[in-house]
């Protein structure tokens, strides 16, 4: 447990390492045209789009209970225990290097 992180017991430690990304299996061409699609799919008129989701999806997300509201003042949302287990499959599914 770190001094600087009182928070971080040892269960939410596992969590963590649970959780962990191992950014050498991810392939990063995979992950970039996923955006890609994503930043497409979020166009306003021909070519403009926004950086962030499109509320159509994140509406869809916290209905299907794999994040909290993100309707709100903050920059950032959080993925509920759901949304971390479908979350870490998705990546494995959709950008894990095939050999």
């Amino acid at each position: 447990m770190s001094h600087s992180e009182p928070w971080m017991t040892p269960e939410i430690q596992a969590l963590v390492d649970q959780h962990r990304i191992d950014w050498d299996q991810i392939d990063e061409e995979a992950v970039a045209k996923a955006a890609l699609a994503l930043l497409y799919l979020g166009r306003e008129g021909l070519h403009q789009t926004w950086k962030g989701y499109d509320w159509s999806v994140l509406d869809k997300l916290h209905a299907m209970g794999l994040i909290d509201d993100a309707r709100n003042k903050r920059k950032s949302l959080y993925l509920t225990n759901e949304g971390l287990a479908q979350g870490k499959a998705a990546v494995a599914a959709l950008f894990q290097r095939r050999s």
